[in-house]
């Protein structure tokens, strides 16, 4: 199958998601409340009639220079070697772990990320081997990777609503269906979900990931810690009615009461 794949989502400042559903509350819904209550709270995200889920082993392509990404893909061409979802890539012989605190891996020039080109002359101040002082670092053999997930679905009854949900991907990831074009989202720690309904057929599907090491996103995500790249946690599809709650909110009043608060848009056909 062939794939005409996006080379400009994630180096574009004024992109940040394309076709993601609206952020809401993080829950599983299950047919009926005895269902939800006689399953282990660990284990609901799993448990479910209404998910699907879609962790395991996927296909999976590493490009560590992003020159040789490939605009149009054809899948019954590519040769793929595998990765387990969730991971990260480092922990699977792509790239190599990479920890800093108060710096970027690449050159800072917002909004500018490196694209195909090596990455540049860093910059800090503060390092644990010098202290405080100026220095300038040059990276050997560093670009923005690129990886590339396939893995399959079977669906039966493709007009029922259904959604596709990433908890976590980073630094960002465009979606493909059946050689569609779905969506996009960066905001590594945040939930990305999409309606697929449109793109799914009766039978097996064929989903693509396109997931880059950095995005024009990374610029708000220079905490203290690891640097990690792919999708990092649960993959899952949900299946839900025409009409159904999207969203919620519980409000605590004065007087100590819950009140339960439906977030869902009026139309959600």
């Amino acid at each position: 199958m062939k794939y005409i794949l996006d080379r400009g989502n994630y180096h574009q400042f004024e992109i940040m998601e394309v076709n993601k559903l609206p952020a809401r509350s993080y829950f599983i819904p299950f047919e009926t409340r005895q269902q939800a209550d006689s399953v282990n709270i660990r284990t609901k995200r799993y448990s479910s009639a209404k998910v699907q889920c879609l962790n395991g082993t996927w296909d999976f392509c590493f490009y560590p220079h992003p020159a040789d990404f490939p605009g149009v893909l054809d899948t019954d061409k590519t040769v793929f070697s595998s990765i387990d979802v969730p991971s990260c890539w480092q922990f699977r012989g792509y790239d190599r772990p990479f920890y800093i605190n108060t710096r970027y891996q690449f050159p800072f020039d917002p909004p500018h990320i490196p694209q195909e080109e090596p990455v540049g002359k860093t910059f800090c101040w503060v390092g644990s081997d010098l202290g405080i002082k100026p220095r300038w670092q040059q990276p050997e053999n560093e670009y923005n990777f690129v990886g590339i997930y396939r893995t399959f679905m079977e669906i039966s009854q493709p007009g029922k609503r259904r959604i596709l949900s990433f908890l976590g991907v980073a630094s960002c990831i465009d979606v493909y269906l059946n050689g569609q074009f779905v969506g996009y989202s960066e905001g590594s720690h945040n939930t990305a979900e999409f309606d697929i309904a449109p793109y799914l057929t009766e039978g097996r599907n064929e989903l693509l990931c396109v997931v880059h090491r950095w995005c024009t996103g990374t610029y708000l995500e220079c905490q203290d810690k690891f640097r990690f790249s792919g999708i990092f946690r649960s993959v899952y599809l949900l299946t839900r009615p025409q009409e159904h709650i999207a969203d919620y909110k519980i409000e605590a009043g004065d007087d100590g009461v819950l009140t339960f608060i439906n977030e869902s848009p009026v139309d959600i056909t």
